[in-house]
C-alpha cells in the first residue's frame, strides 16, 4: 500500500483526464495519496515563438507530440487539479532537455544552468515540463460512506432506516416498500 503515485507523460494522453483524476482518487480511498504529476508545459518560450511566427506543428515527441489529447499550462494543470479533488502541495518547472538534444558538452552545460535560472525568474514561460505534488482527497462517494458508517443509525443495518454502503460506492437505505414517494 504505496503512499506515492508517479504519473509521468500520463495527463496529457488521455482523452479524459477529469474522469482519470476521478478514479484515481476513488482508488485512494479515504487515506490520503500524494501524487506527482509531469506534464509538457505548453506555455514554454520556444512554443510561444513558435505561435508568434504562426507555426503549431504537431512532432514525435516534445510538448506538441502528436499523441498529446491535452495541453497544460500552470494554471490549466493547477485548475484541473483542484476541480478534481487535488490539494496541491507544491510545483516546479523543469527546464529544456537540452541533453537530449544536443548531447554532451559546454553548450549543454550552459544551455541548462541558463535554463534554470531564467525558471526561478519566469517559471511559466521557461519551463519546458511541469511538476506538480498533489494530495489526493476522499472521493464524495468514499467521504459518505466514511460518514455514514460513523453516524450510529450504520448499527441498525439490516433494520428499517438504516443505511448500507455498497461496495460500488452507493448506499442503500433499508426501508420496508422501498423509497418513500
Amino acid at each position: 500500500d504505496s503512499t506515492h503515485v508517479v504519473v509521468l507523460g500520463g495527463l496529457e494522453h488521455v482523452q479524459d483526464s477529469e474522469g482519470l483524476l476521478e478514479r484515481l482518487r476513488l482508488l485512494c480511498g479515504s487515506t490520503p495519496k500524494r501524487f506527482l504529476f509531469v506534464v509538457p508545459n505548453v506555455a514554454f518560450i520556444v512554443q510561444r515563438l513558435m505561435l508568434l511566427l504562426g507555426q503549431f506543428n504537431y512532432s514525435r515527441e516534445g510538448i506538441l507530440d502528436r499523441t498529446h489529447s491535452r495541453l497544460f499550462t500552470f494554471r490549466s494543470l493547477h485548475r484541473l487539479l483542484r476541480e478534481e479533488g487535488f490539494r496541491i502541495t507544491t510545483q516546479a518547472g523543469i527546464p529544456a532537455p537540452f541533453r537530449k538534444a544536443l548531447g554532451e558538452g559546454i553548450a549543454t552545460t550552459f544551455l541548462t544552468g541558463l535554463n534554470q535560472v531564467l525558471v526561478r525568474v519566469a517559471r511559466p514561460l521557461f519551463s519546458y515540463e511541469i511538476a506538480v505534488e498533489a494530495e489526493s482527497t476522499p472521493a464524495l462517494p468514499i467521504a459518505l460512506r466514511d460518514a455514514i458508517c460513523s453516524h450510529p443509525s450504520s448499527e441498525k443495518v439490516g433494520r428499517p432506516g438504516a443505511i448500507t454502503p455498497l461496495p460500488t460506492g452507493r448506499f442503500a437505505i433499508d426501508s420496508p416498500g422501498g423509497l418513500p414517494r
